[in-house]
């Protein structure tokens, strides 16, 4: 039974140290973006495809960021803080 490769994929991943996973989806490509908010840097990923609205955006916004804001674009674009 453990000739099968998809059974050895899954029992490797479940035996990953947890802290050691990625935050970030596979297969998915992300931008990533230093920003400033309340003062301090934060870094946010988001995927490819949601980049160029994001940049769109974010240009737009005329207030300093506050993390409930940057959670809504988050939620928005579909974004990872990094």
């Amino acid at each position: 039974m453990s000739s099968v490769p998809l059974l050895n994929q899954l029992n490797k991943k479940l035996n990953e140290d947890p802290a050691n996973a990625s935050a970030l989806a596979e297969g998915i490509k992300y931008q990533e973006y230093e920003l400033e908010v309340d003062g301090n840097p934060a870094t946010v990923n988001i995927p490819l495809r949601e980049a160029s609205n994001f940049e769109a955006r974010i240009v737009n916004i005329t207030t300093p960021l506050t993390r409930k804001l940057v959670k809504m674009l988050l939620r928005e674009f579909r974004g990872i803080r990094g």
